[in-house]
């Protein structure tokens, strides 16, 4: 699969934490926020295995990440995926080496 240079893709955990926490409205919520957004991809994700910091997303190939993201913070993490900045204390609740991991898995179906 190739990805094109502008294109972003927002994965959004729909594993079982995430989803008692909210991530099926929150899947919903962005996809409507971006779909008028020719660059931007929403994407439902089986499980980054983040559990504990639950609902999680993942922005590629921008290496973006939002954990613990609150119905109040929605609107703060759309326009700051639409600005590929990360928010720090969003991004704090999961480890480096767990972050790592998932965008490597990210990069491979692009033959990146």
């Amino acid at each position: 699969m190739e990805v094109p240079g502008d294109t972003h893709y927002v994965f959004i955990c729909q594993g079982k934490n995430c989803l008692t926490k909210g991530s099926a409205e929150l899947l919903g919520q962005i996809r409507t926020a971006l779909g008028g957004q020719q660059t931007f991809r929403v994407v439902p994700f089986i499980c980054f295995g983040a559990c504990t910091a639950s609902p999680n997303i993942a922005v590629f190939p921008d290496r973006l990440w939002y954990s613990m993201v609150m119905p109040e913070q929605r609107t703060c993490v759309i326009q700051s995926i639409l600005r590929g900045e990360e928010i720090s204390e969003l991004s704090a609740n999961v480890s480096n080496d767990l972050k790592e991991l998932v965008f490597r898995m990210l990069r491979k179906p692009f033959g990146m």
